[in-house]
């Protein structure tokens, strides 16, 4: 389940290392659309609250802190709705990093496993300059251990994030004047994905889209430990 979805970036990543995506709560009505198309499957809320009250248990649920306080707010609820799940992860901007701590505040004090890493990752082409994208991760579990995930994973604060040589692209594609098309395969967003929406809409939305490949990269740790505990 994941909170904050956006244009569904993670989501994407996850599916592709083999994970259902059951619910998605964002709060752009157009974005839901978008989203509802993308996966018919998945239930759509509009708010954090909304899916802690009425979505189903899930295993994992990501979530791309807002800029508002709202996550500070819902927290609590969140977590009381979703104790069923494993793991929690949250993901933010290194200016919002006293909120993303507020956010592990509430799992910690129910007795989960926290740790916090610097994400580091390039999105443009390894032939010209890298645009270096850092988030910042909370990643928390009920039961396993986040630490061990977060260095498989390999989130090093030195060293970003190598990025498949298939989603390579032109070294300007992070500039604005950059087509619309060229800003979303620079993010690793397949072709038509943000197809429906306004150009501005779009512009933004792919702007703060989380990248698919460091979805998949964390899904498929995921996945493994999964499939060993079995």
């Amino acid at each position: 389940g994941t909170l904050y979805t956006g244009l569904g970036g993670f989501d994407l990543g996850l599916a592709w290392a083999g994970i259902d995506i059951r619910w998605q709560a964002e709060r752009s009505p157009t974005l839901r659309t978008l989203l509802a198309a993308r996966w018919p499957q998945a239930a759509q809320f509009a708010s954090a609250k909304e899916a802690a009250a009425q979505a189903g248990p899930v295993d994992l649920v990501y979530g791309e802190l807002p800029a508002d306080a709202e996550w500070i707010a819902a927290a609590p609820i969140v977590v009381a709705g979703l104790r069923a799940a494993s793991w929690v992860l949250v993901e933010g901007r290194p200016d919002n990093g006293a909120q993303i701590m507020a956010a592990g505040r509430p799992l910690l004090e129910a007795r989960w496993r926290v740790t916090y890493r610097v994400l580091r990752y390039a999105t443009e082409s390894a032939a010209g300059r890298a645009h270096v994208r850092q988030r910042v991760w909370m990643l928390a579990a009920r039961v396993g251990r986040p630490t061990a995930v977060c260095d498989r994973v390999g989130l090093r604060r030195e060293t970003p994030l190598a990025r498949p040589r298939g989603l390579s692209g032109p070294p300007s594609a992070e500039q604005p004047a950059a087509s619309l098309a060229m800003l979303a395969s620079m993010r690793g967003l397949p072709a038509g994905w943000t197809d429906g929406l306004a150009e501005d809409t779009a512009r933004r939305a792919v702007a703060e889209a989380a990248s698919p490949w460091v979805g998949e990269r964390l899904g498929r740790v995921l996945v493994s430990l999964c499939a060993r505990a079995a």
